[in-house]
């Protein structure tokens, strides 16, 4: 959808959104006020940092729209399906390209699967990624390094939403009991998805992928 796009302005935005920034984040943990939920943040931060990073040069890169969510995903009932007690739907478009930057595509992914996961009320935490996946990979695919790297993003932008929620919420906007919301499901979500070894999540991810083939 942006591939072709340019402006001058991408070529030095600079986002703590982005998750190219997540090294970045070990600036906000101190506002991590349970213990075991900071050292949980500073082991994904610090893998991603080693393990992401010098990975770089072999990632596909370009220009992303930075906050794939349900918010801001427009979707229209698919043909032939408008009268069904449950229609099927596509993707129409997207909105809010306030986060829109250049980066790796990888992280496009890893955003979104985070967010459905969060909002997954009826599969398995581990499984919705691989519907998303295998979506994502019907239009692009990534390498089999950038796959090998997603667990990590994934991890890295649970982290990347709670650090700076309870960083906002500390020293930011003391008493907004709003920006703790993500923490209640995302903390625990963060703790399975990062204690589910990488080869279990990589194969359940494939085999799924594998029933759209």
């Amino acid at each position: 959808m942006m591939k072709d796009f340019h402006h001058d302005a991408y070529q030095t935005r600079d986002l703590i959104w982005s998750l190219q920034s997540t090294p970045r984040l070990v600036d906000f943990t101190f506002a991590v006020r349970d213990d075991e939920c900071r050292e949980l943040a500073t082991e994904v931060i610090d893998t991603f940092t080693q393990t992401v990073v010098p990975c770089y040069p072999n990632m596909q890169r370009g220009l992303l729209h930075g906050d794939f969510n349900e918010q801001n995903i427009i979707v229209r009932p698919k043909p032939g399906t408008v009268d069904h007690a449950q229609p099927e739907y596509q993707v129409a478009g997207f909105i809010d390209f306030g986060d829109s930057h250049r980066s790796y595509y990888v992280f496009e992914l890893a955003v979104l699967i985070a967010h459905v996961m969060l909002k997954n009320g009826g599969i398995g935490l581990i499984e919705v990624g691989g519907h998303v996946i295998a979506g994502y990979f019907s239009v692009k695919p990534l390498s089999d390094l950038e796959f090998d790297l997603l667990k990590v993003c994934v991890a890295s932008r649970y982290t990347q939403a709670l650090v700076m929620s309870e960083y906002t919420y500390t020293q930011v906007d003391p008493g907004n009991q709003y920006l703790l919301t993500t923490g209640k499901t995302g903390w625990p979500q963060l703790k399975r998805l990062w204690s589910t070894p990488k080869e279990e999540i990589k194969a359940t991810w494939k085999a799924i992928m594998n029933t759209y083939t």
